[in-house]
Order: C-alpha cells, then structure tokens, then sequence
C-alpha cells in the first residue's frame, strides 16, 4: 500500500494492464497466510502474492499452495539471469532484498565494526529492536546464535546474549525505528541496508554496518499452484516483467533495495556506498532457515 503500491503501479502493473487486456486486483491489507489458508490451495485468495520469507514459509508448511522454484523458471525467461538465492524459499522468486545491517548514529562515538558492537556498554539503554513477531527480529534471533553460539540453531545462546543486551527498545516495524534513531532515542539498532541509508541521505548523523553473517530479507513473490489457467499465464508474465531490469532498476533507485537480476545495475545512491551487483559481491550471503 502507499507509497510502494503507488510507485509499483506507476512503473510496473498500470502499463501492464493495457499491453495485457486485463485487471489487477491488488490487495494491500497482510497477512496473507490467513487469507490463503481460510479458502484453502484449491481455491486461492491471490494467483500472486507478495511476500518476505517468514509468512511465505509458514503458508508454504499448511498446503500444497504454490508452483514449485522449477515449475516457474520453466515459464519465465527473466529468472535465467537471476541469481542463485533468488529460488532459496522453494517456492517462489526473490526480487529484491536487502542486508540485515546496523544502523547506527555516527555522532555518539566510534563508527560500529563487529556484531558484538550492539552490547558494547556505550549503547546500554540506547539499543533498537523489535517485537518478536517481526521478522528482523527472528533473523537478528539466528544471527545472534551465530555469532554467540554453535550455530543459527543455538537457541540458549541467542536467549542469554538478548537477556543481556536489556534494556532494549521496542519498535513494530522499521520505519518507526528510524523515528527513533532520528530521535536519539535509540543510538544502534536492527535494521536493514536501504531505509536506513534514506535517513542518512536526509542528513541525519547515521551510518550502516553490515553484518558479517551476511543474511538478507527478501522481497518474493508466489504463484498459486490451482490459479485458473488464464490467471496462471498472466502471473508468469507478471513476475517475467518484475525480474526485469528495467522495473529492477526504476524500483531500487526509488527505495533502495539490491536487484536478484544479474544484469541489472545498483543505484547510484548504493553504488556510492560500495556496492555492487558481481558474483563475488552476492556470493556470501545467507538466507536464514526459515523453516526453523
């Protein structure tokens, strides 16, 4: 919805519409798992759904709802030049995604460099997170027990780390997060690549450091296995047009997500920070396993 829907209407679905003689329904109003599970595989609540990784994963664990990673890939050119962990869920085709990173101020000390940084004694009172049914904070949850424990599983070393990085600041989403940074209520916090980077290109004093765990959040969209055959077709061309580098391009210049299309380019505003799309540049990062 918003501002997102406004754009993605603006640069992908409006002209879409025409070239394709049809309508798009879009509904703006998640969870979806609800919606998709009350009617059922057989008869979808969407022939596509948006998603990031923990819902989608949940939806996919109750039924038979999606084609399968190789089934769209059959029937979309544009997936051919996407890289590897686009097709991590199984069920669907990331296009965009972002690192998990820290945002923090830069005018309240030394510059954040490691992920034991956020229990630094410097931040104790001043540290951002959030509720545990938001996704950030399960991926902060499996990278915490990475980095403390055996591994993403290691649940007792993630619960003890968290216990004793309290007291901790509490948001629902990241948009509100960055009310806080800009605020100074909060001094470092979870959050990811581009929206934090948006507040440092307002001028606020904030900087990013990306976890060296390297997982990202996703942006991936699903085909109904039991669309209508018509509606079937009409998704493939949908998500092929999606996977381009030209909605690529338009839609990470405009909010700063990473491209999966290996021959589209990184925007500028990200480019200027270092990044690039290379496979060297994509090979390290790590999808959390969203099925634990």
């Amino acid at each position: 919805g918003g501002g997102w829907e406004e754009f993605v209407r603006g640069a992908l679905t409006d002209q879409f519409e025409k070239d394709f003689n049809c309508t798009i329904n879009w509904d703006s109003s998640f969870p979806w798992f609800p919606k998709f599970v009350t009617r059922g595989p057989q008869d979808p609540a969407y022939d596509m759904a948006n998603w990031n990784l923990p819902e989608l994963t949940q939806t996919k664990q109750a039924g038979d709802y999606f084609l399968s990673v190789d089934e769209i890939r059959e029937n979309v050119p544009n997936t051919a030049n996407c890289w590897d962990f686009a097709f991590a869920s199984g069920a669907g085709v990331t296009w965009a995604y972002m690192p998990y990173v820290y945002a923090y101020r830069t005018d309240m000390g030394d510059p954040v460099t490691g992920f034991r940084d956020f229990w630094q004694s410097r931040f104790a009172g001043k540290r951002g997170t959030y509720h545990a049914e938001n996704g950030l904070m399960h991926a902060f949850f499996m990278a915490t027990a990475k980095e403390f424990g055996a591994d993403q599983y290691d649940m007792n070393a993630a619960f003890q780390a968290l216990e004793d990085a309290m007291p901790m600041k509490i948001s629902e989403f990241t948009f509100n997060m960055l009310s806080l940074i800009e605020r100074g209520e909060v001094d470092v916090a979870v959050h990811i690549e581009g929206e934090a980077l948006s507040l440092k290109r307002k001028g606020v004093p904030v900087d990013v450091w990306q976890w060296d765990s390297k997982p990202i959040i996703t942006q991936t969209k699903t085909i109904s296995r039991y669309a209508d055959p018509m509606q079937k077709k009409l998704s493939f061309a949908l998500l092929n047009r999606t996977l381009s580098p030209e909605f690529m391009n338009a839609f990470g210049d405009e909010f700063l997500w990473r491209p999966t299309n290996s021959e589209a380019t990184i925007t500028a505003a990200l480019a200027e920070e270092g990044v690039t799309n290379s496979p060297e540049a994509v090979n390290e990062f790590w999808v959390p396993d969203w099925d634990f």
